[in-house]
């Protein structure tokens, strides 16, 4: 866990961003950030040991259902970095008995001055190749201990057990 712990919390960020990569605009948030996907990436990045994850629409609207706010439009910019060059901290099979696989991949990100953890989660269906970005999470860095109540880092301590206290 310590050497996890060290990885997310460094100074080694896998992108740096100003924060204002997707300022508002009278153009969709989503199709800015899949125009960003395409034209940067062609919708689509190599991750060792899983292959070709695919960044579409419906990754990118799902992520925005769980909630948007000026990091997170920004953060969009980091999700093809953080696929590639994170480390994959879970995966889990038929999760949630939804007949799909899920990885969860992490890595330090820098927004203006400030690091964060960009937690991305991606989908296979079973039976199927295709890999999808789905969902994308910042956790700001200021921190002192991050504790979990299970021996390895599972989805649940990640969006419910992973406590953050902030230093004092």
């Amino acid at each position: 866990m310590q050497c996890l712990h060290d990885y997310l919390f460094s100074d080694n960020y896998v992108s740096k961003l100003t924060g204002n990569e997707f300022p508002k605009e009278e153009e969709s948030l989503i199709d800015r950030v899949v125009k960003f996907y395409n034209d940067n990436y062609g919708g689509k990045v190599e991750r060792k040991g899983l292959g070709t994850v695919y960044m579409d629409k419906r990754g990118v609207k799902d992520s925005i259902s769980h909630g948007i706010g000026r990091l997170k439009s920004a953060a969009f910019a980091a999700v093809p970095e953080i696929i590639k060059d994170g480390m994959l901290i879970d995966q889990q099979e038929n999760y949630k008995g939804r007949n799909q696989d899920s990885f969860t991949i992490a890595a330090p990100v820098e927004i203006g001055d400030r690091g964060y953890v960009g937690v991305v989660i991606v989908t296979r269906g079973k039976g199927n190749k295709k890999i999808s970005s789905i969902y994308m999470r910042l956790y700001y860095k200021k921190i002192s201990s991050v504790r979990a109540s299970r021996p390895t880092l599972k989805r649940t301590l990640i969006e419910e057990t992973l406590q953050i206290y902030s230093k004092k």
